[in-house]
């Protein structure tokens, strides 16, 4: 199909935090053939650059709608972003039942869309060597590997931010001592979703109009420290932080309930208030992924979690299938201490 006949629309969601791009052919990136030659977790920088061309070349035909995309985080007019019909479902292999890729090449195409995705909001994707064994895309679906996998991958995921103890790239000079660095944003790309099970999202600009100004103030002073999430292989501590910092002019926000404790009473009062609010279901926003979308989030400004799959769980590869990814800004890429011979991995 030429791009010029490709249609495709723009709304903004009704409470006006998430900004919908819906394309109307879920072939248009056609990524068949280049998925076959490369694999994104050898060399997912060919793959990204042979996607994000075509998705931008398509995009770029509106000018307005591409810069949103394009300065998605930077702006921050929008929590999210959500492209649907990125990509056809039609061959999906079976969902796993663990933590591994399945070994059939075809779900590198929708790996492929969510490369260009995260690509073309300015970001470049990257993985942890200490998490999901440094694998880029991870498999986010009910898995049966072990007792803990199982728990961790059913249960309900309470609000959280990506890799809560990881430092906000603009507080390092440069990248001494191996710092461990948290990613801007992250994307998830749905290929299967029988039960609709929705993916949870709170607002950092909700938190800010409805806690008191002296929990503000608490949060933002540096009496807190984090822990790995339990998608990593070992634990890396992060002291003496703050759960809301300004960064360029801007708050941001790290959080997570079991990983982030308060250092003093104060700072822990504080926590629970967050904590409070959190759970009031006022603040509860939910998206749900069809099959073909993609997700990316700001993970400075929104906390997300899970509906429980606890119940729904069959292990029969007919199962809820995400992939998931993490982006990365030029400056945040540049100071990861990356593998010299897997540059997309970062070492601690």
């Amino acid at each position: 199909m030429n791009l010029n006949e490709l249609k495709v629309c723009s709304y903004v969601s009704e409470n006006g935090h998430g900004l919908i791009v819906e394309f109307g052919d879920a072939e248009f990136l056609k990524m068949q053939n280049e998925s076959a030659l490369y694999c994104q977790e050898l060399k997912p920088y060919i793959v990204t650059s042979i996607a994000e061309d075509k998705m931008k070349g398509f995009l770029s035909k509106n000018k307005e709608l591409f810069s949103e995309i394009s300065w998605f985080r930077e702006k921050e007019k929008f929590n999210y972003l959500v492209f649907k019909n990125c990509f056809s479902t039609k061959n999906i292999p079976p969902t796993p039942t663990n933590d591994c890729p399945p070994d059939t090449i075809l779900w590198r195409t929708p790996a492929s869309s969510l490369l260009a995705a995260i690509s073309i909001t300015g970001h470049k994707v990257a993985s942890y060597e200490g998490e999901m064994s440094g694998r880029l895309a991870h498999m986010v679906m009910p898995a049966k590997n072990s007792e803990a996998s199982q728990l961790r991958s059913t249960k309900q995921l309470s609000p959280h931010t990506e890799v809560v103890n990881g430092q906000w790239a603009e507080m390092l000079p440069q990248n001494i001592g191996n710092n461990l660095i948290s990613p801007e944003i992250f994307g998830l790309c749905c290929l299967r979703n029988p039960n609709g099970a929705g993916t949870t999202i709170w607002y950092l600009s909700d938190i800010l109009d409805h806690l008191p100004y002296s929990i503000i103030q608490q949060l933002c002073k540096p009496e807190y420290s984090a822990k790995s999430q339990s998608s990593f292989d070992y634990n890396f501590d992060l002291e003496n932080i703050s759960v809301i910092s300004e960064i360029n002019s801007k708050l941001c926000i790290r959080y997570s309930s079991s990983k982030l404790v308060g250092l003093t009473d104060r700072a822990s009062n504080a926590l629970s208030e967050l904590e409070k609010h959190l759970n009031n279901p006022k603040f509860t926003d939910k998206v749900v992924l069809e099959p073909g979308d993609i997700f990316i989030v700001n993970n400075r400004i929104t906390l997300h979690g899970r509906e429980s799959l606890t119940h729904e769980a069959k292990y029969d590869g007919t199962d809820r299938w995400l992939l998931r990814m993490y982006g990365f800004s030029q400056d945040a890429w540049r100071k990861l201490n990356r593998n010299p011979q897997m540059g997309h991995v970062a070492i601690v």
